[in-house]
């Protein structure tokens, strides 16, 4: 029987709906979803980590990279983006007191952005967005001018008056052949999750940026305590999420002679309360975890201690990566 939704959060709708959005793809389209061995360093050698609404995680026994294999091509893909009830509900339904919250969230990003800058000693004349949303991020990126230009590439519609702000409404391989000068920072939050080929997506960051300019992202990390315990329950595993980084997989990616890495932090702050939630919910055994079922009954201080720790030690749910071009 299906649950009202009037008894269920924003966050827990949007998932409900998507979940049956998911196995209605699969359902439809799974004979021609194809599989692949690791798509960053290529080894065959993989073990199942999860299966999620019809879907199957692959774990890559060398670089650790979480992939969906059998996997959707674009095609598919696109049916499901333009087909989600899911996603539509996102849209369309936010709450103004989500949306305040997550105010935070671009102003960090304009904070990391600028940290490494500084780091870099890159340029400051140009700015490329790859996926740029509503254009938050550039909203708070003009009212500090930190970039002489600003250029978002964003295939959904997407009006702003943010003065020298370039909107280019087409995909991100076709503003690589469209654009004439290259950028000093290049940013992609929370899209390299999204791709199904991540080197040559990378690849194509490189050939728009300037000489010693800098790639920005961020991302889920699969090597995080919360997604290693959780598995299919964790929300960060979903359809659309089809390659899934930890460090060791982030290091592959950028490893060779193009790039260098500059910084890698998980700095999240809810891991400990949704691990929590998860323990006291049923979806968390931890009888043989004495030690965390400690800290998930514990007070705050002790919760707040131990998240801090995770952040430190490159296990919390949410990567940030700054890397630069050689």
């Amino acid at each position: 029987m299906e649950i009202k939704s009037e008894i269920l959060s924003f966050e827990e709708r949007v998932m409900q709906l998507c979940e049956q959005d998911t196995r209605k793809m699969v359902l439809q389209f799974h004979d021609q979803f194809r599989s692949t061995s690791c798509p960053v360093c290529f080894s065959g050698h993989s073990t199942l980590f999860a299966n999620k609404w019809d879907l199957q995680y692959q774990r890559c026994e060398s670089c650790r990279l979480i992939y969906l294999s059998p996997f959707p091509e674009e095609e598919i893909r696109n049916w499901y983006f333009k087909n989600s009830a899911g996603l539509k509900y996102w849209r369309e339904e936010m709450p103004a007191d989500f949306v305040l919250s997550r105010e935070t969230i671009y102003s960090d990003r304009v904070d990391y952005i600028e940290d490494m800058m500084e780091k870099s000693h890159c340029g400051k004349y140009r700015f490329l967005e790859i996926g740029a949303g509503n254009g938050e991020l550039a909203q708070l990126l003009g009212k500090r001018e930190l970039f002489e230009s600003i250029v978002l590439v964003e295939p959904q519609p997407l009006e702003l008056n943010i003065p020298k702000c370039e909107v280019m409404h087409c995909t991100f391989s076709e503003a690589g052949q469209l654009l004439q000068i290259k950028a000093n920072v290049v940013a992609a939050f929370e899209v390299l999750e999204h791709i199904n080929d991540p080197g040559n997506f990378i690849d194509q960051v490189y050939g728009l940026l300037d000489k010693d300019g800098v790639f920005i992202l961020s991302t889920p990390n699969i090597e995080s305590l919360e997604i290693e315990l959780l598995k299919g329950h964790s929300p960060t595993l979903m359809f659309d999420h089809v390659r899934l980084f930890g460090p060791t997989s982030i290091q592959e990616l950028f490893s060779g002679d193009k790039w260098e890495i500059l910084d890698m932090r998980t700095p999240g702050s809810k891991d400990v309360r949704t691990l929590a939630s998860a323990y006291f919910s049923g979806n968390l055994d931890l009888t043989d975890n004495p030690a965390l079922k400690f800290v998930c009954e514990a007070e705050g201080s002790i919760q707040d201690a131990f998240q801090k720790y995770i952040s430190r030690t490159l296990q919390s749910s949410h990567m940030k990566i700054a890397v630069r071009k050689r």
